[in-house]
Formats: structure tokens, sequence, C-alpha cells
């Protein structure tokens, strides 16, 4: 899994770096198989043997 930048004509471009920081478009031309929210999870709540 990486990011991605989508450009205007629906290419989309490798990123790295924080995406919430100063990322840098590589020019490396990627596919898409499955677009994903970009967020970190800072906790992830379960339910179950908590009652």
């Amino acid at each position: 899994m990486q990011f991605g930048h989508q450009h205007a004509d629906g290419t989309v471009t490798r990123v790295e770096g924080c995406i919430f920081g100063d990322p840098q478009d590589t020019g490396e031309v990627a596919s898409v198989s499955k677009l994903l929210a970009p967020l970190t999870p800072k906790a992830i709540p379960c339910i179950g043997l908590n009652y």
C-alpha cells in the first residue's frame, strides 16, 4: 500500500514521504486497484469481550 497523487487527466503517480507533511511526487506512474482513505489510525476500537 502506498500513497499517490491523482492528476486531472486521470493518471496516478506515486508519492513519497509523509502525506501530512511535505510529500514528494516521484513521477512514477502507478495503477490503482483499490482506493483507500488517507489516514493513520491512532486507535482501533473493538467491541466484543468488553461486556
